[in-house]
């Protein structure tokens, strides 16, 4: 027998969180041509089905349920190349889970960008061979062009104090 058990923290979704989903329901229904309120419905549906949830209102959803659900629409954005009106740094709590979305279907961390490569934050060192150096432990985040130099040009002390994100260990 087979079972699951959810824990759930039961506080309420905060203004911040109800804000950032809004906003990211909005891109996306105006990306894709329906009215906000349609796209919220299809994408609740869709969530509640693909993640065995139960979301029937937002403004009633508790923090973790509102957390998980934002997570869902960035990674949406991100598959799709549904372009935010801001940063997904600036709609989301975990950003370690970004830098993840990120790295997965290759977009710049900062600003979104699919013209982009990842970034070994943990240097490689000089005179290493790329191709056949196992980089699999070492931190990683994707970056654009733009992004990459500021963080060569800066470094990933002040990279991280300016945009609140890091490197992590990630393989394909």
């Amino acid at each position: 027998k087979t079972g699951s058990i959810k824990l759930d923290d039961n506080r309420k979704i905060t203004a911040k969180q109800q804000k950032r989903i809004y906003l990211t329901i909005k891109d996306i229904a105006d990306y894709l041509g329906y009215f906000p309120k349609e796209a919220e419905q299809l994408l609740i549906e869709n969530f509640n089905i693909s993640y065995n949830e139960n979301l029937t209102s937002i403004p009633e959803c508790s923090m973790s349920l509102a957390r998980k659900f934002l997570a869902y629409l960035l990674e949406f954005c991100l598959y799709y190349n549904i372009p935010l009106s801001d940063y997904a740094l600036n709609r989301i709590d975990n950003n370690e889970l970004l830098v993840y979305l990120c790295l997965k279907y290759k977009k710049c961390t900062i600003c979104g960008d699919s013209n982009s490569e990842t970034h070994h934050y943990d240097a490689l060192g000089m005179g290493v061979d790329r191709k056949t150096y196992d980089d699999s432990k070492l931190r990683k985040i994707q970056l654009c062009r733009i992004h990459h130099q500021e963080a060569e040009t800066i470094g990933k002390v002040e990279f991280e104090k300016k945009y609140k994100v890091h490197g992590i260990i990630y393989s394909e």
